[in-house]
C-alpha cells in the first residue's frame, strides 16, 4: 500500500514538473510554429524627432553582453563605439569605414533592415537608421520589445544575413505570438511576402491612417482607392518623393484619397500603418516592389489599442501640419 502511494506521489510530481516546464517558451526546433504564447514583458515606442533614439540603442548595447544588428546605414559614434568596444556583430548595406566585425550586402538589392537583438531576449526595430542626419530631424520610429520568440525570429534572420544570404531565406519560425493580451505578427521580406500581409489587414479595415516614405506599389494603392468610399482613409507621404517616377501620391490624390505631403524640411521616414485604432504595422518595409520582392525587410503587426493610440496621436500632429499639394 505504501509502495503504491509513493508511486502515485512520484507520478503527480512528474506531471507538476512537466507543467512548470511548459510554462516557459519552447524555442527549439526549426519548423514554423504559429500561435505560440509568451507572457507580456515590455513594449516601448519612441519617436525619434522627439525622443533620443540614439541613446535608447546605445543604452541597450551598454547593458548587453551580446548584440547582433542589421542596419541599413549607421554613423552615430556612441553606437559604433559601444559595438566596437564589446565586439558586437553588424550587417550593413554598405558602411565600409566601420572598424568592427561586420558584413556588407554588396548585391543589387538593399539590406534595408534596421534591427538589433540584445542578449537573445530584446529586439529593437522600426524606421530609424542610426545616422547623424536623422537624429532629431527626420520623422522616424523605434520600437523595443522584450520577447524570447521575437528575439529568436530576428536572430534567425540575422544569421542568414551574416552567412551571406541576402534577398532570400527561410520563412519566419514564429509568425504569430500571443504576447500576454497583445497579438504580434512578425514577417521578413521577401521570403514572407510582406505585401500580402499588409493587403490582408487593409482588406478588412474600416479606418486606415498611414505615414510613408516611399509608396510605389500599384496593388496596395488600388486597394486603398477601392476601399475609400466606405473606409476612413488618411495618409501623409514624404514631400521630396511625390514627383518621382512610380510614386503613387498623385494617383491616390486624383482618385479621391485624403493624402498629403509632409511639411517637415527634413524627411518623413516612417513606414507605418494604423488600422481601426487597434493595429499598428511598423518596421522597415515601404510599399514598393523592391521592398517586397528584393530587399531584406522586416515588419511587426501589433494588435494593441494603447500602441495604436500613441501612433495615431503622432499621425494627427503630422497630418495637421502636412500640405495638400
Amino acid at each position: 500500500m505504501k509502495s503504491k502511494t509513493l508511486i502515485k506521489i512520484s507520478f503527480l510530481c512528474l506531471l507538476a514538473g512537466l507543467s512548470l516546464i511548459n510554462l516557459r517558451p519552447n524555442i527549439s526546433g526549426s519548423t514554423t510554429k504559429e500561435n505560440v504564447y509568451e507572457d507580456y514583458k515590455n513594449i516601448s515606442l519612441y519617436f525619434c524627432e522627439k525622443d533620443d533614439c540614439s541613446s535608447v540603442i546605445s543604452n541597450l548595447e551598454k547593458n548587453a553582453e551580446k548584440v547582433d544588428c542589421a542596419l541599413y546605414d549607421i554613423d552615430l559614434e556612441n553606437i559604433i563605439n559601444e559595438m566596437t568596444k564589446k565586439q558586437y556583430r553588424l550587417v550593413t548595406d554598405d558602411v565600409s569605414k566601420i572598424k568592427i566585425s561586420h558584413k556588407e550586402d554588396d548585391n543589387n538589392q538593399l539590406m534595408h533592415d534596421k534591427f538589433c537583438i540584445y542578449d537573445n531576449k530584446i529586439i529593437s526595430t522600426g524606421s530609424f537608421n542610426p545616422k547623424k542626419s536623422s537624429l532629431f530631424k527626420d520623422y522616424n520610429n523605434l520600437i523595443v520589445i522584450d520577447s524570447d520568440y521575437l528575439s529568436k525570429n530576428y536572430e534567425d534572420e540575422f544569421s542568414e544575413l551574416w552567412s551571406g544570404i541576402f534577398g532570400d531565406g527561410n520563412k519566419v519560425k514564429y509568425p504569430i505570438i500571443q504576447y500576454g493580451n497583445v497579438r504580434i505578427e512578425n514577417y521578413f521580406c521577401p521570403e514572407d511576402n510582406c505585401k500580402d500581409k499588409v493587403l490582408e489587414k487593409l482588406n478588412n479595415a474600416e479606418k486606415i491612417n498611414f505615414l510613408m516614405f516611399s509608396f510605389t506599389d500599384n496593388e496596395i494603392a488600388q486597394k486603398l482607392i477601392d476601399k475609400n468610399p466606405t473606409t476612413e482613409i488618411k495618409g501623409v507621404v514624404e514631400k521630396q518623393r511625390i514627383n518621382m517616377q512610380y510614386e503613387r501620391y498623385k494617383f491616390l490624390k486624383e482618385n479621391g484619397l485624403d493624402i498629403k505631403a509632409d511639411s517637415n524640411p527634413y524627411l518623413l521616414h516612417d513606414k507605418t500603418w494604423i488600422i481601426d485604432d487597434n493595429i499598428v504595422i511598423i518596421g522597415s518595409y515601404n510599399p514598393t516592389s523592391a521592398g517586397n520582392t528584393k530587399n531584406d525587410e522586416n515588419i511587426l503587426i501589433i494588435y494593441d489599442k494603447n500602441l495604436a493610440g500613441k501612433m495615431n496621436n503622432r499621425f494627427n500632429e503630422i497630418y495637421e501640419k502636412a500640405q495638400g499639394i
